[in-house]
């Protein structure tokens, strides 16, 4: 066999379990048990499999690293039945660690609406999410400080990025979501340019955080025919909503609760547009939060296109 013929059949060594998926030993079966609904979906015999493999599929199981053991099976050329179910099953149940982030990063996400949904919901929901930021559905990008952080670096996994500078709107962004985490206010110039991004992307949803000025703005979502530019937020004025304190709260608690807002927001409004924007899981759909952690305030702006904005004049 040629070698590039034989490292076609090979396993990836990176091949991983859908995160919605158990394997169990149980009976002389092997069980790929839905997570959710605690059946199986696979019922498999394995009373003439060899002892090898079902040490195998229980490292597995319990999360152990098992691709040397599957890479020296391949490589010894011997006839293997787990081999052949993973090949049987490659992309559904068995799938590469790229894929295994984002599914892992969604079915985390949506642990938290178990209760609020059916497992054969849940179900649905989880494959249509899947399928969508499995295609190139988010573009981040990034202000400098951010791009070392453990927070980006996991949003990295589930999209293309960007560094926030003026190269980035010089490339050709076509992602369903861009999404911008910027460490200041963003420039006249960087609003204008966002826009122009919005031609071609359904959505930008847009977030800052001046740590100096302990503030934080979290959104809007935009859509450029209905809400605007990121400039027309500039005419409107903050509607106070609610007062907290925060004097006890640390840098780090503060970039952490920002970090997960935004992981949160990307999450609810890909779930709003699967239901078709009538569950009103985001909170920011054309609206802007703000956070005065100086003042103990939290506010927000409901952002509409303004006939007069600049840039959207310019745009037109």
């Amino acid at each position: 066999m040629a070698a590039a013929q034989l490292a076609d059949n090979l396993i990836s060594i990176n091949h991983r379990i859908d995160p919605y998926y158990d394997l169990q030993l149980k009976d002389n079966h092997l069980l790929i048990i839905n997570k959710s609904s605690k059946l199986p979906k696979y019922k498999i015999p394995v009373n003439t499999w060899h002892s090898e493999e079902l040490v195998i599929i229980q490292k597995w199981s319990s999360g152990l690293a098992v691709e040397h053991q599957l890479r020296e099976i391949e490589l010894a050329g011997r006839q293997s039945n787990l081999l052949a179910l993973i090949r049987h099953l490659k992309d559904k149940i068995f799938i590469e660690l790229k894929n295994y982030k984002i599914r892992n990063w969604l079915y985390n996400g949506l642990s938290r609406y178990q209760d609020m949904i059916s497992p054969r919901e849940h179900y649905h929901l989880y494959q249509n999410l899947m399928k969508k930021t499995e295609n190139d559905h988010f573009h981040f990008i990034f202000s400098q400080e951010f791009i070392d952080l453990p927070f980006t670096k996991r949003l990295m996994e589930i999209g293309s990025f960007s560094k926030l500078n003026e190269d980035v709107f010089h490339q050709e962004i076509k992602n369903r979501w861009v999404i911008i985490a910027a460490k200041q206010e963003l420039s006249y110039f960087q609003k204008e340019q966002i826009y122009r991004l919005g031609e071609w992307n359904p959505f930008i949803l847009a977030f800052t955080f001046d740590l100096k000025e302990q503030r934080m703005f979290m959104g809007p979502r935009l859509n450029q025919k209905i809400h605007g530019c990121l400039h027309c937020i500039d005419s409107l004025e903050e509607r106070i909503i609610e007062h907290s304190a925060s004097s006890d709260t640390t840098d780090d608690e503060l970039k952490d609760y920002f970090f997960r807002t935004i992981e949160s927001e990307m999450l609810d409004l890909m779930i709003d547009e699967s239901y078709q924007y009538n569950s009103g899981f985001s909170s920011i759909i054309g609206k802007q939060f703000i956070f005065d952690l100086h003042k103990n305030y939290v506010a927000y702006k409901e952002i509409r296109k303004n006939i007069a904005c600049p840039v959207c004049m310019n745009m037109t």
